[in-house]
Formats: structure tokens, sequence, C-alpha cells
């Protein structure tokens, strides 16, 4: 299916995809954004010039009908044609172009073309890596005038097509210099949340803009666009906007050629980073042809947004930041209204029954598994658009969107329709209390439905936990948590977060250290994974004065934490109960943690009182640092202690 170009009276972009670390999702960007720009009608060509690491047309591989196309001479054989032209090697790029037809899955009528030249034939086997030895860059460009030869190849690409992507080689070499230097109009830089990467790009990006303005073949100003990868937001929100504020500090030289002033440079990276979504980061995946994109939480909603400022974002950001969703409706965007795309046949088969109790059924399994939530979304919205009664759905698909989607008004409107079809269901009555505990501190309303609840299901051995939890959070109800927590563990002695929980309240309040050390153990048990018990465990061990049992359960909680709160707790237990030798690295770990905004709530008196009687003179220290973790005190009251001024002082 061949395209013509959709502007041919302009000259194509090159676009060079560089990241100066390897493994940072550069290629699995540059197809995706190859692939968008070709179902908005583009005329794409896509270069393989990692040639020590090839592997971009894998992303197509699935896409390709012809696999004979495989064998097509790539850019290493170009390079050696022009290397050796007295060999039969000589061939034209044109004789190396695989095209392949791309389809979006959920509308046949969205479809594009995108050309490529791979790496090379055989990538990565032995004749191909002896291909790669034999090039001399020295000799292209000095016995054989390879950088005007080159410059002849990049115009016909550009009245070819409208845009060549390249895929660059990492780090520092001469293939990196040709691609960000000689041939691109646009260098976009593809960086992860690291000092390493952050360093890196910076430097190369500056060299490239230097070097490219001297260039003699050189046309124009070499934009920079730097693009965040694997940035995890959903679940690491405020390293996420540290980092986020540390790279638009660090990099704001490299927007001044193409943001508009009135531009923030925070407002340009939403629409310049790529989520880390588990479900991406297994083999190499095309999810611009797999999901709608429509919702902010998919991967293809930010590689859509990349596509969309590479064209006409870079061109307007004042326009496109304002206008998203018009300018990539201008674009030809048609997905949005597109029909439901699955993962699986059998969501589809499911889809296509229109029964919604089997929809509402499945769509729970996959919920609940964590996987292909896409697809669970997609049957919930059918299930309940066809039995919009139905108080099941509704509060599974609130529980969904609460969880996964953080979409807390819908969840809370469903939550309220669910309820109201079947308003002493205890298990939905107890959802929606922890829901406007956790989501909304409406406390009172919340109060009323765990009663509600427990009146429907006084044995649910969850609910009375939940509410135990609650009544000493919130309603510093002791005794009525303590009888709730004992009758939970009657009803289940093997809960493991009910145990945990009973352990924390019992040694906290009631100084009962002899049944909370049995009951964190049994919840270990049961659970032995769980980052929350090890943690509260260790701290229990070491207000026992048990150092060396405290930093075993300490590091296993280390490895296994994903809570910002837990995480402060550890990091400070960590510099607290260490060894003197280690305690600087551990107090500087600390700060890291606690520049980046997490507190918690824990109490740490206990522990302190323990460190105070081992080691009266850190009492001063230690109490300002919890006062500090718990946000009593800013970080700044820190900042006359001897020991915080060396821990700061480490790289």
């Amino acid at each position: 299916m061949k395209t013509e170009k959709k502007h041919p009276d302009q000259k194509g972009k090159v676009i060079t995809f560089y990241s100066y670390k390897g493994g940072v999702g550069r290629s699995f960007i540059l197809a995706n954004v190859a692939t968008q720009l070709a179902l908005w009608g583009y005329r794409v060509l896509c270069l393989d010039w990692d040639l020590e690491a090839p592997g971009l047309i894998e992303y197509f591989r699935d896409e390709i009908n012809d696999k004979r196309s495989l064998d097509k001479p790539g850019v290493i054989d170009l390079l050696l044609s022009y290397q050796n032209p007295s060999t039969n090697l000589a061939q034209t790029w044109q004789d190396a172009v695989i095209s392949v037809n791309v389809t979006h899955r959920a509308d046949s009528g969205i479809c594009g073309s995108v050309d490529i030249i791979h790496a090379g034939q055989d990538a990565p086997g032995a004749e191909y890596i002896e291909r790669v030895r034999e090039l001399d860059w020295d000799v292209l460009y000095t016995q054989h005038e390879f950088a005007r030869q080159l410059d002849s190849i990049k115009r016909e690409w550009q009245g070819s097509y409208d845009f060549i992507l390249i895929d660059s080689r990492t780090g520092i070499s001469d293939i990196s210099g040709v691609c960000t230097v000689q041939l691109p109009d646009i260098l976009a830089l593809v960086l992860t949340p690291a000092r390493q990467s952050l360093d890196g790009i910076l430097q190369v990006a500056t060299r490239a803009v230097t070097n490219h303005s001297k260039f003699p073949l050189s046309e124009g100003k070499l934009l920079t666009v730097p693009i965040v990868s694997r940035l995890d937001q959903r679940d690491e929100t405020a390293i996420a906007e540290h980092w986020l504020g540390r790279i638009a500090k660090s990099l704001e030289p490299l927007y001044g050629s193409w943001l508009h002033r009135d531009v923030p440079i925070s407002r340009i990276l939403d629409f310049s980073k790529v989520p880390y979504i588990s479900r991406w980061s297994f083999g190499e995946s095309l999810p611009i042809l797999l999901e709608r994109g429509s919702d902010t939480e998919q991967i293809s909603y930010s590689l859509k947004s990349i596509s969309g400022l590479l064209t006409a974002g870079i061109k307007d950001s004042a326009n496109y930041v304002e206008r998203r969703d018009f300018v990539l409706t201008d674009l030809g965007d048609r997905l949005a209204k597109a029909s439901p795309v699955f993962s699986s046949p059998l969501a589809q088969q499911i889809y296509e029954s229109n029964s919604a109790g089997m929809m509402a059924s499945y769509a729970v399994e996959l919920h609940e598994t964590g996987e292909n939530l896409d697809d669970a979304e997609i049957l919930y919205e059918r299930a309940i658009e066809l039995d919009p009664l139905k108080p099941s759905p509704l509060g599974n698909f609130a529980l969904f969107l609460e969880n996964y989607r953080k979409d807390y008004d819908r969840a809370e409107e469903l939550y309220e329709r669910s309820l109201k079809e079947d308003p002493k269901h205890a298990n939905r009555l107890s959802n929606f209390a922890v829901f406007l505990e956790s989501r909304r501190q409406n406390y009172d309303r919340a109060e009323e439905l765990y009663e509600k609840a427990l009146k429907e299901d006084p044995h649910h051995a969850g609910l009375l936990g939940n509410f135990a939890v609650f009544l000493k959070v919130h309603r510093q109800d002791y005794d009525r948590a303590e009888e709730l927590y004992e009758k939970a563990l009657k009803e289940d002695s093997k809960h493991p977060n009910n145990l945990g929980n009973f352990a924390a309240f019992l040694t906290s309040l009631r100084h009962d250290d002899t049944r909370a050390e049995e009951l964190y153990e049994r919840a270990l048990k049961e659970d032995p994974t769980h980052s929350n018990h090890l943690g509260n465990f260790a701290g229990f061990l070491f207000s026992q004065g048990r150092r060396e049992e405290g930093l075993k359960y300490l590091e296993r909680s280390k490895n296994l934490c994903e809570d910002d709160d837990l995480l402060v707790e550890l990091k400070l237990y960590e510099f607290g109960f260490s060894p003197p030798l280690t305690r600087s690295t551990a107090l500087h770990n600390l700060l890291d943690t606690l520049d980046t905004g997490k507190r918690t709530e824990w109490d740490f008196s206990r522990q302190i009182a323990q460190i105070v009687r081992e080691e009266p003179e850190r009492e001063e220290l230690m109490t300002t640092l919890a006062a500090v973790a718990n946000g009593e005190k800013p970080l700044s009251s820190l900042g006359s202690f001897p020991e915080v001024i060396e821990a700061r002082e480490k790289t």
C-alpha cells in the first residue's frame, strides 16, 4: 500500500531519536511514533543506524506479510557500498526499503504504510558482525567524500517522505555523531529520570547544536526535543514530580529554539513523556495499533502526544498545549471514534456475545488479576450500558476506576448508583466506606457505611479489620477498635492484614509487646512478602533493642517496598540502627528521599527512645529527623547538624 507525501511541496523532516544510555525505550518510541504518523496519512521512512545493537525491524515483524523482504540489504550494506565502490555491493537506498502496511486493530479504515531500512541482513548474526567490523568511517569521509554523498541521499529522502526517523546509536561514537549532527533537523532526545542519562543528554545535545551550526552542509537550526521515558507517576508520584522539575531546570537550554516563551517547560513535558507501564516492557510491541489512546493512563495517549508535538506542536507550542486534542484531530486522528480493540480473542468473543452477565464476570476476572485492564474497562462499560441497574457491575467498576484509573468522581457516582439499587450489600458498603475515608476524607459518611455494612454482615473479617483501623486512626476509639480486631481474628485467624494491623495497634497503644510479636510472626507466616508488616516488625524489633534481627527484616521490607510512607520509615530506621560505618550513607539516602517531599505519619518515639538509651548524644538529631519525616518541621531545620552537612556532600 504505497502512499504519496501528505505535503508534497514541503521538504521532509529528518528526526533522529538519540539516547545517551541504552535501555530507555528509544526504539520503542520511534517505532510507535512512526506508526502513528503513518496512520495520520504521512509518508514515513525509518532507518536503523544503531548498527552495534540493531533491532528496530522487530517492532514491525508481525506486520510484514512477505518475510522474504527481511533479506534485503540494510544500512550497513549501503555504507559498505560507498566505502568499497569497486565491489559488487553497489546499490541504491531504494533497493533496501522494506514496506510495511500498518492497520489499527479497532478499525480497518485506519491504516498506513511505513518504509524501513533495517540495519542489515542477518543482524545480529556472525556475517553481519563481520560487515560492521569492515566499516571504516575515516575511509568513508576522507577518501570517498561521504558527507556530500550522504547529503545528497538525505535530499532524496526529503523529497520522497514527510518524515525520516533515524534510530541512532547510544553514547558517543562516529555513528551517533553522523546521526546527531549531519542528518537531523530535529533531535529527539530520549532520557530516563537518572543523573547519567540527564547529564549525558545535555552534553551531547549541546555539542550537536554547536557542531551542526558549523557543519558546511547544514541548513537551519538543529531543534532539540527532550522526551522523558519510563516515568512512573502512578506509584511514585512525588519522586516523578521531583525529577520532572529537575529535568525542566537542567535541560532549559534545549527548548529555546522552538518553545514559546509563554509555555513553561514543565507544561510541555506533559506532552513529551512516556509513562512506565509494565505491560509494554515485554518484547517489541506497537500499542499505538492496539489501544484507543483516549485515556490519559494509556501509553498510546502519550505516544500520540509526542507524535503531535513533533509534527504540529513544535511549530506552534502555545497552541498545542492548549488545544492538543483539536490539533490531533486536524492531523487526521479518527481513532477515538473507533470500535473497541481487545488484547485477547476471548474478550472479543465475550463482547460480541452481547451478554451483560458474561461481560461483567470476565471483567471482574481480568480486574482481579490485574491483566488486560483495557479489556476489562471496555467490558465493564458495555455490561453497564446493557444493564444499567444491575448493582454488582456498578460496584465492581467503581472499585476498578478507583484503584486503576484514579477516576474518583466517576467511581463515586458508580458506588452511589450500586448502593441505590442494593443498599444492603455489605461488601460494596465496605468498599464505598474505604473510598470515602481514603479518597474523600468524608469520615462521618464513611463511619455510617461501615456501621451499615457491619449490621448486614457481622462476621466479615476484612470489614471488621478495616473498621477497626478507621476507629483507631480517625476516631481514637481504641476500646472498640480492639474489640473489632479480636472479632476479626476470631472469624479468620490467618488474615495477614488484620494480624499485622492488630500487632501494630497492640505495640503503639497497648504496649502488649509479647502478643504483638506473636501476631507479627503469624502475619508474616501467612504473607512473608508484605513489605508494610516487615517494616513494622523491624521497627518493633528495634524498639526492643534487637538490632540485628531488625536490620534483617528492614532489608527484606526495603526490597519489596512500593509505598512512599513506608519508605521514609524504613530509611529513618536504617540510619538510626545501622552500624556507625554505614550511617553517613544511610543518612544521605534518607535525605534524598525527604528532598522529594515524601513524609510519613508513623510514630518513631519508641525507636528513638531505644537509640537514645544506647547513644544519648544522638537525641537531638534523631528527634529532629523524626519531626521532619512526620512533616512537623521543615527540612531546613536539619541544616546545622554536622552529620547532615557531611551526608549532603556524598555523591
